[in-house]
């Protein structure tokens, strides 16, 4: 939809059901995904440097990728790069991370699996045991999932191998998260109208 106008200029279907959850990333731009920076590597840019990487979640329990070129009229691929497959509820969350090679999914299966953002291939499945609200890697490798039921809300952090780090509860719904650019640190908002910083590892 174009900012200026508000018009449609481009509609696909893919997903069998409702779409989730978007995120974007440019490698070029140091566009925002799941709450991380992703600048560029600096110097001359190639194909590889300002690739744009579109991913998108399903109530229909996949996700898709999808290859962006801004300029182009059709700025997002008409078939997507990879759909990938692993959840057994709906999808709830996408990050993705260009300098990682990373696709982030999480779901209210309780689950959040990692895949390769370029080949499209599986990486690993970390069972939380919570339905997933929130799910992003970090700069330093970690894993944050955010997890929320009716009578606990709860930060997780596992490693990039599926070993749970940390866990604490959280006392309050969240709503927004940022992490610092060590990637050590995540800030957190939520219903009590307070800003909390949290370390990763702990």
């Amino acid at each position: 939809t174009s900012i200026e106008s508000g018009k449609a200029l481009q509609s696909i279907v893919v997903h069998k059901d409702v779409v989730t959850c978007v995120a974007v990333a440019s490698a070029s731009s140091g566009a925002l995904c799941g709450g991380i920076g992703l600048g560029g590597t600096g110097g001359a840019q190639d194909a590889a440097s300002s690739r744009c990487r579109l991913v998108t979640g399903s109530r229909d329990c996949t996700i898709a990728v999808w290859e962006v070129k801004p300029n182009d009229p059709q700025a997002v691929s008409p078939r997507p790069l990879h759909l990938l497959f692993g959840h057994d509820d709906t999808v709830t969350c996408v990050a993705l991370s260009l300098e990682q090679d990373l696709v982030i999914s999480g779901s209210e299966d309780g689950t959040v699996i990692l895949h390769e953002l370029e080949s499209g291939n599986y990486i690993r499945s970390i069972q939380t045991g919570y339905p997933v609200r929130h799910a992003a890697s970090t700069t330093a490798g970690y894993i944050l999932a955010y997890c929320q039921t009716p009578v606990n809300n709860v930060l997780i952090t596992y490693s990039l191998s599926g070993k749970q780090l940390a866990f604490r509860e959280t006392l309050e719904n969240l709503n927004c998260f940022a992490f610092s650019e060590d990637g050590e640190v995540v800030l957190v908002g939520g219903q009590k109208g307070l800003i909390t910083a949290y370390w990763l590892h702990s």
